[in-house]
C-alpha cells in the first residue's frame, strides 16, 4: 500500500508558481502539448484551463492516470491520458513538451537531463517550447549526505550548469526560475505527514511501518543537508525556428 499526498505536485511546486509559469507560455486553441511524468494531472490542466490547447499527459502510475482523467473530466476538459512508458509510446510533434521532475523517464543520472532535451528537440517543433524541471545542487553536497542518497542522487549540474546544458543544445533559455524554502518544506512535509499517517491509521500495516521508517530518514537528512544543498530549477526553453 502506497500512502497518499496532501499536495498538487509531486514536486517543490506551489499553485502560485505553477500559474507563473503557465501564464508565460503563449500556445493558439490549435497547438498541442505533451507531458511526461504527468501525474494526476493538475499542471496540464492548468495549461489547458488557460489556453485551451489540445494535450495528451503520459505516466507509469495507472493510479494517478485514473485520477487524472476523473480531475480533467470534472472540470470539463478534454485531455488525453495515458499509462505508459514514454519511451516506447508514438508521439506526434507538439508545440509544448513539459517535463517536471521526471526526466528519470528518459534515463539516469547525467544522462536524465541530456536525455530528455534530446528526444523533446526532436519532438517539439521549431518555434515551440520545451517546460522543463529538475533539481540541481545549490552547493556541494557533503560526502555524508552523497552516501547517504547512494550512487545515482538524480542530481549532476548546478542551476547555472542546467541553463548553459539547454543553451549548449541549441536551445534558446527563454526564462529560468528556482523553488523556494517554503516550496522545497511544504513538498517534503507533505510526504513525511502523509507517511506517518498512513502507518498511524494502519499499525499492522508491514509496507506502511517501513515507508514510515524510510521517510523519517529521508527527513532527518533533508533538515540536516538536504535544505541547504539541493535545489530544484523550473527551465522554459525556446526550440529554434529552422
Amino acid at each position: 500500500m502506497a500512502y497518499a499526498l496532501p499536495m498538487q505536485f509531486n514536486a517543490p511546486l506551489s499553485s502560485q508558481r505553477a500559474d507563473q509559469l503557465v501564464d508565460l507560455l503563449k500556445l493558439d486553441q490549435s497547438d498541442a502539448v505533451v507531458e511526461v511524468g504527468c501525474g494526476q494531472g493538475a499542471l496540464l490542466r492548468k495549461v489547458v484551463a488557460r489556453w485551451r490547447c489540445q494535450a495528451l499527459g503520459i505516466d507509469i502510475d495507472a493510479a494517478a492516470v485514473h485520477t487524472a482523467q476523473q480531475a480533467a473530466a470534472a472540470q470539463g476538459l478534454a485531455i488525453t491520458f495515458r499509462c505508459a512508458d514514454a519511451k516506447l509510446l508514438p508521439l506526434r510533434p507538439v508545440e509544448l513538451a513539459i517535463c517536471i521532475g521526471a526526466t528519470h523517464a528518459y534515463g539516469q543520472g547525467a544522462r536524465a537531463w541530456h536525455n530528455t532535451l534530446t528526444v523533446f528537440s526532436r519532438l517539439v517543433r521549431p518555434g515551440g517550447q520545451i517546460l522543463i524541471a529538475d533539481g540541481f545542487w545549490a552547493r556541494s553536497p557533503d560526502p555524508e549526505y552523497l552516501s547517504f542518497l547512494g550512487d545515482n542522487p538524480g542530481i549532476e549540474k548546478t542551476h547555472a550548469e542546467n541553463i548553459a546544458a539547454a543553451q549548449a543544445m541549441g536551445l534558446i533559455p527563454l526564462y529560468a526560475a528556482q523553488s523556494s524554502p517554503e516550496e522545497w518544506d511544504h513538498f517534503e512535509w507533505s510526504h513525511t505527514l502523509a507517511a506517518e499517517r498512513a502507518a498511524m491509521a494502519h499499525p499492522d500495516d508491514t509496507a506502511l511501518l517501513q515507508q514510515q521508517q524510510h521517510r523519517r530518514r529521508w527527513q532527518a537528512a533533508y533538515e540536516k543537508w538536504g535544505r541547504d544543498t539541493m535545489g530544484f530549477g523550473f527551465y522554459l526553453l525556446g526550440v529554434p525556428a529552422r
